[in-house]
């Protein structure tokens, strides 16, 4: 799993999430907002994306949600800002992965990871 960093053209791997897990810390003090000047949060999951215009939601931020703790439980595969969500759940337009982060208690996420080089900074 080491080389998948140094593979040219990047790659692709599956993140499978149930929203029932979650519990949301108790000492939070102000609510999550739903969207920032930088994209859109998604309930739950607590990841900030924006729209690649149809080529996918690219992840500009992670919060503590279910994204953060399949990072903890996943060190080698983590979702990591830059990273594009190109499926969810078998959907790859923006309008229907929302829908689908919003409206299904488990999630299946196709998450592509460019090498190294051709990550925005």
């Amino acid at each position: 799993l080491g080389r998948l960093r140094d593979l040219p053209a990047g790659y692709e791997f599956q993140v499978v999430l149930r929203k029932s897990t979650y519990v949301p810390p108790r000492n939070r003090r102000r609510p999550i907002e739903t969207k920032t000047a930088a994209g859109i949060v998604i309930d739950k999951v607590n990841v900030e994306v924006t729209d690649l215009g149809g080529a996918g939601l690219r992840v500009e931020e992670i919060r503590e949600g279910l994204a953060m703790v399949w990072n903890r439980n996943n060190p080698v595969l983590r979702i990591l800002p830059g990273d594009v969500f190109v499926r969810v759940n078998d959907k790859k337009e923006a309008a229907a992965m929302f829908e689908e982060c919003k409206e299904n208690e488990c999630i299946k996420l196709t998450v592509r990871r460019s090498p190294l080089d051709q990550r925005p900074v």
